[in-house]
């Protein structure tokens, strides 16, 4: 907080007066307003509600200052309400590009690697050179068909999401995202301050097969580029340092000049960082030689080996050398973990190397340790009995705080089989992780390759790269020119609950913690850190940060209107994007590389059924929506998941159905008692009591089957005449609109007194703000939430403690997010690396607020997040159920305790 205070100015300056005088100018209209004393461009553009740059724009000479009695045009439609009605407007996804002063089409083709006639295509009212300031929409790649007047075929296009939960045919092994190249040495963390951002991507049409042949002749600086050159759809190769354009076309195995083609003004020379189109030669056509060529060689007869087979062949991997050791004289009070520790070496592996030796050891003993490289500036150690984090830090003889540095997510107990990161000492030798045996091995080909060219591994390595300096976006709502304008006395005087600078503070104050605890542990991480809100002209300024280019990941923006820029730009990068606030299902239909936190809606299903399978079987349902028509396709699903999961039928014991019986006639004041009751309704099956009275030990079979209820129709009547008396009534309410909700909850409220009834809220009711705890404590409510926080949980306490001793305040519910998304993120490039989209399915992590369980959404390269916490309110307590309890291994006796 204090980096926004710090920026508070005495914004006093003379009052501007909107001019009443409009002109027409070229088809828009403009204020003509007449410059007084003392007016800036500032504050003249907030009495316009415009931004100074587009006074600077329509005012060229403005820039350099203005004057008493200049005139200056102002638009009376700012641009951002502008933009937004084109992004509305416009039939095809792009993101916009601010122009520098006399930029070409040719230079934002090279930019975005975007060929030249579709960005003229999507802009026929601009020319070359351009004007500074100019908005250029950039086409994704997915909008060439609707430019070029064809039908599109996208797999992102409106109608065509599939969510990762719905069934789906397994999807084929995607393209290996490349990362950036730039491996800044920096330890620490950086955190640089900019203006807003935007961006947009889609999947790539197919293009006509393009023939190809390798040049005969010494290659040429630059050629022109061939947008019809069919290319590996969504993968760049990212440049490293020591590549040239003559080895990157080597490692593909395609001519140089095929490479320049495919990517407009790439000379002989590369940048670290550059992200480059790779031709896809399986889908090129032949030359006819080459074809001719591989008629004549399939015909010819096989040569024999000369070479006598019989000799035995030796290779180096297969000789064992000697490994290289040192000598570590015993200290006083050393062990052999803190010996191991301090080297890098595991204890098992000291006994191997010394004869004979045991955990006896004394001072002045000489032991031989084996000089071994490590990629990682940690042992693993494995718990082999229940035990305190203290005493595992005893035996290393370290203090337990750095055991937890490494280890955030334990508390002060840990558990059999559990393994723990034991930070290694000043002795280890840490080496750059290469993806390399020690041994000699053959060329291979690279492993970032795509599928296209060989096939991936079938397990994720998981092996991390601490050698790596990532670099991370986070584009955050800080609204800090708010801040600017502030009277600082007059502000620190009042009560500040709605300003905007504090809203989100805390997510990045979380963030923070993250990358402390992570640079702790040896990662290292550049941290940019953008203000983007909702404003579009605001967000658009990030897109002409070059560094943003060469992002390992983005996180935000948090508001709509920004993400749709910013998502589409990093697809164009192929840049991994993660939504962090976001329940809408759009956000990972519309882009490539889109990483949605908030867990899916469909993922509630199989929760829901086996929540019903193991704690309430045997329970008579009720499935309440607001309408027929909303929902209804997930609706139907689940009415359909129960109907598989309960029986048809169940049996009532008749002695219970007499009993009922009784208890029926009797609200009728003319019933005698001695008579026997007459035929009565129990969950529309008609029960006869006389039959009752001569099979009193044995039980009657009734329908069991799921009750649907349109509210909006039959309210809550089919309830009131389905309910059953005689067992539990579980009632699924699934609805978003607050009044629809709170009228269920009172009418149900009103039968708790005659049915015994358990309420499930769906889908996002932790979004619901007010509803009425002691109804919902009465109906015994069961609901989803994306976020639990167990502050009985120590490492819940640790962030709590390390949160208020940072920032003086107490934790938020975005300080927990802030913290979980940038620490499960940065964990994940660390461990994924080049296969961070292959295998970020199978990277799950128990977290702050819960687990992230990632899925794939279709074929594509989003993903979609899919553990739900399943709460309930209980005696005015929420609790969570554990996720054992869910699992189909779940028996009887451990349902009745948790119960």
């Amino acid at each position: 907080m204090l980096v926004v205070l710090a920026s508070f100015t005495n914004a006093q300056s003379v009052i501007v007066t909107k001019s009443d005088i409009i002109e027409e100018r070229n088809g828009r209209n403009y204020y003509i307003h007449t410059v007084q004393k003392g007016q800036t461009v500032y504050s003249i553009s907030r009495a316009y509600n415009v931004t100074p740059d587009e006074i600077y724009f329509e005012n060229p000479g403005s820039k350099d200052g203005i004057s008493v009695n200049e005139i200056l045009i102002i638009p009376t439609i700012n641009k951002e309400t502008e933009l937004k009605k084109e992004v509305v407007a416009t039939n095809f996804d792009f993101f916009y590009h601010v122009a520098a002063n006399n930029e070409t089409f040719d230079e934002i083709s090279s930019i975005y690697i975007i060929p030249k006639k579709y960005i003229e295509k999507a802009n026929p009212n601009l020319s070359s050179p351009l004007r500074e300031g100019e908005y250029v929409k950039v086409p994704v790649e997915d909008a060439f068909d609707i430019l070029d007047g064809k039908t599109p075929t996208s797999q992102y296009s409106a109608g065509n999401y599939q969510s990762p939960n719905k069934p789906k045919t397994k999807p084929s092994t995607t393209l290996i995202k490349p990362k950036s190249g730039n491996t800044s040495t920096s330890g620490n963390t950086s955190n640089n301050f900019n203006n807003a951002a935007t961006g947009n991507t889609v999947s790539k049409p197919a293009k006509p097969k393009t023939s190809y042949r390798k040049p005969s002749k010494p290659v040429s600086e630059t050629i022109s580029f061939d947008p019809e050159i069919p290319v590996i759809q969504d993968y760049r190769h990212v440049v490293i340092l020591g590549e040239t354009t003559q080895s990157i076309a080597k490692k593909y195995d395609i001519p140089v000049d095929l490479l320049k083609a495919a990517n407009p003004g790439l000379g002989n020379t590369v940048n670290k960082g550059d992200r480059l189109r790779v031709p896809d030669k399986t889908k090129m056509k032949k030359e006819p030689e080459e074809e001719q060529l591989k008629e004549t060689s399939e015909t010819l007869p096989e040569i024999q080996n000369p070479v006598n087979t019989n000799v035995d062949t030796v290779k180096l991997s297969d000789v064992t050398k000697k490994q290289e050791t040192t000598i570590h004289i015993v200290k006083r009070k050393e062990t052999l973990y803190s010996i191991g520790r301090e080297y890098g070496v595991t204890v098992d592996e000291l006994i191997k190397a010394n004869k004979g030796l045991t955990s006896s050891i004394k001072p002045g003993q000489e032991i031989i340790v084996p000089k071994k490289k490590i990629s990682n500036p940690y042992i693993v150690h494995k718990v082999t009995s229940n035990t305190k984090a203290s005493k595992i830090a005893k035996l290393y003889r370290i203090p337990v705080y750095q055991i937890k540095d490494f280890n955030p997510n334990i508390g002060n107990r840990v558990y059999r089989d559990q393994e723990i990161k034991i930070p290694v000492g000043s002795m280890a030798t840490i080496v750059p992780f290469t993806g390399l045996d020690e041994t000699v091995k053959e060329e291979e080909e690279p492993e970032d390759l795509p599928e296209s060219y060989r096939n991936y591994y079938q397990n994720c390595d998981f092996t991390p790269d601490y050698n790596k300096t990532y670099k991370v976006a986070l584009l955050i709502p800080l609204s800090l020119e708010e801040a600017d304008s502030l009277n600082r006395e007059q502000f620190l005087l009042e009560p500040q609950p709605y300003f905007k600078p504090f809203r989100f503070i805390q997510f990045y104050e979380g963030a923070l913690l993250a990358l402390d605890s992570l640079s702790k542990q040896g990662i290292k991480v550049e941290l940019y850190v953008y203000d983007v809100d909702k404003n579009i002209t605001k967000t658009i300024k990030v897109l002409k940060q070059r560094e943003l280019r060469s992002m390992d990941l983005i996180i935000g923006p948090f508001f709509n209107n920004s993400f749709n820029q910013v998502a589409f730009f990093a697809g164009n990068f192929n840049i991994p994007i993660v939504n962090p606030l976001s329940y809408r299902e759009a956000v990972v239909n519309n882009y490539k590389t889109v990483i949605k936190v908030k867990p899916g809606v469909y993922s509630q299903k199989e929760m829901l059924k086996q929540y019903i399978k193991t704690h309430a079987p045997n329970c008579k349902t009720f499935l309440i929506s607001q309408t027929s028509y909303l929902n209804a396709d997930i609706i139907t699903d689940i009415n359909n998941e129960i109907k598989s999961i309960q029986k048809n039928q169940i049996k009532v014991d008749n002695n219970e159905l007499l009993e009922l019986s009784y208890s029926v006639a009797k609200r009728d004041s003319l019933y005698d008692d001695s008579d026997i009751p007459p035929p009565f309704q129990l969950e529309g099956t008609e029960i006869y009591p006389n039959i009752l009275e001569n099979s009193f030990s044995d039980s009657t079979v009734i329908n069991n089957f799921v009750t649907r209820i349109n509210y909006s129709v039959d309210s809550l009547y089919p309830f009131k005449n389905l309910a059953s008396p005689l067992r539990k009534n579980l009632v699924i309410l699934y609805g978003s609109k607050k009044s629809f909700i709170l009228d269920v909850l009172n009418r149900l409220n009103e039968t708790r007194d005659t049915f015994d009834i358990e309420l499930i809220g769906m889908p996002t009711w932790e979004r619901i703000n007010n509803l009425n705890n002691n109804k919902m404590n009465n109906l015994n409510l069961t609901y989803f939430s994306s976020s639990f926080i167990d502050y009985e949980l120590d490492k819940t306490q640790n962030f709590i403690d390390n949160f208020r001793s940072s920032y003086n305040t107490e934790p938020d519910a975005y300080a927990y997010s802030g913290f979980d998304i940038t620490y499960y993120f940065i964990n994940a490039l660390l461990y994924l690396g080049n296969n961070f989209n292959r295998c970020l399915e199978n990277f799950p992590m128990e977290l702050l607020q819960g687990q992230y369980k990632f899925n794939r959404v279709g074929n594509t390269d989003n993903f979609e997040n899919n553990y739900w916490n399943l709460l309930q309110i209980r005696q005015m307590t929420k609790i969570k159920i554990p996720d054992y309890l869910l699992q189909n291994s779940i028996n009887e006796n451990e349902e009745n305790s948790f119960k």
